[in-house]
């Protein structure tokens, strides 16, 4: 039986995850399984998405997610969950590849100071200065900020900030090494790419929840009146980490900075994480891909299966047709016969014809109409030339 472990989580910290990674993905994190975590959500009165809302989401399409509720008297404000025994573990190969990474991870060192940070870091802080030189000419301008812009909502870095921008540096030239391109679309957010294959993260100051008594003007707020306290959401001082991008169930995707471990003693193995998780990307989207190639076959052979087969059903059907036209040929001589039988003058005029001319009309459309007269190679050339999309 293995080890059982307990984390504790907030709820505001849960409400938070189940809406940033899938339960079934959130679950595996935990150790437990994602029932389980779902009914622990609804103990704490915590929205969980609905069905397709990932579906949505990952297509770019508008998505609702609903408020945390505020905590009634019988609702806790945290949570210990207790990791169960029997879920997936990841493969002993990949295992054992992980724990040889860790094992030859050289001293992770953050500097103390960004002298000369990673190019996309050194982009973020350009920004920066330049959005702060904007807002200091900004106020020149407009002392009293009557006019509105958004350059005010820049706030200015706290030292927690720094301190991630300083992790970002290592872990960024560390990512390079192991082959992962650093790519940035938007200020201090950015993303990685294994041979094309984007992995998303996160790199986020925690946060934990704090109840406090009301001043006096919210115990006159009709908003706040009838609450015992006001719950509000505090700045640790520590980070989070978090690998966004599914790799495989029971590969570890996030880490906690703690009072006794700091982000030192975690990127070890964070980048060895990366190091088999980049190459697991690659498989898997090969993978997918040819996947996506045999059913695009598949699709291909069942296709011109129906074609052939609609072809040669029309085919027959053209083989039946002269089938009874021969047979109505028959019948129709055996008609001209009799009718000769009944005839005593022939050179009597009916219409334009004689008899005998109305006789060899007929006859010679009977002949027309036999495909018998004609030769079977020019009968089963007219039928070559029918197709699936004939009639």
């Amino acid at each position: 039986m293995t080890e059982q472990k307990n984390k504790h989580v907030t709820r505001e910290n849960l409400y938070q995850q189940v809406w940033e990674i899938p339960i079934s993905r959130l679950a595996v994190q935990y150790g437990i399984s994602d029932r389980g975590l779902s009914k622990i959500c609804a103990r704490l009165n915590i929205p969980t998405p609905g069905r397709g809302y990932w579906a949505r989401k990952t297509a770019g399409k508008h998505v609702i997610q609903y408020q945390l509720p505020e905590p009634d008297t019988s609702t806790s404000n945290d949570v210990v969950i207790t990791e169960t025994d029997g879920l997936p573990q990841p493969k002993p190969e990949i295992q054992a590849s992980l724990s040889k990474s860790i094992d030859e991870s050289n001293e992770i060192i953050i500097p103390e100071r960004l002298l000369s940070p990673h190019p996309v870091i050194k982009a973020w802080l350009d920004d920066y200065k330049r959005q702060k030189q904007e807002e200091k000419v900004e106020k020149k301008r407009d002392p009293l900020g009557h006019r509105y812009s958004a350059i005010y909502k820049l706030s200015t870095f706290t030292p927690v900030d720094r301190y991630r921008h300083r992790i970002l540096h290592v872990l960024f030239n560390e990512l390079e090494l192991q082959g992962y391109v650093v790519k940035s679309e938007h200020y201090d957010s950015a993303y990685l790419e294994y041979e094309g294959i984007q992995v998303e993260f996160t790199l986020r100051e925690k946060l934990k929840q704090n109840r406090r008594p009301l001043t006096e003007e919210e115990k006159t707020s009709y908003f706040t009146r009838d609450k015992p306290y006001i719950q509000e959401l505090e700045p640790t001082g520590k980070l989070h980490f978090s690998i966004k991008t599914y790799l495989e169930r029971g590969i570890r995707h996030e880490w906690n900075e703690t009072k006794t471990k700091s982000f030192k003693d975690l990127l070890p193995e964070i980048i060895a994480t990366f190091k088999i998780a980049g190459p697991l990307l690659v498989e898997k989207e090969q993978k997918r891909e040819d996947a996506q190639r045999q059913y695009r076959e598949e699709e291909q052979q069942r296709y011109l299966e129906e074609i052939a087969f609609k072809k040669d059903q029309n085919q027959w059907r053209e083989f039946l047709s002269y089938a009874d036209a021969a047979k109505e040929a028959v019948h129709v001589r055996e008609f001209i016969t009799a009718i000769e039988k009944n005839i005593n003058d022939g050179n009597q005029r009916v219409g334009d014809r004689t008899l005998h001319e109305w006789l060899t009309w007929a006859t010679e459309w009977a002949d027309h109409h036999d495909p018998l007269t004609s030769k079977a190679t020019d009968l089963f050339d007219r039928i070559a030339k029918i197709d699936a999309y004939s009639r």
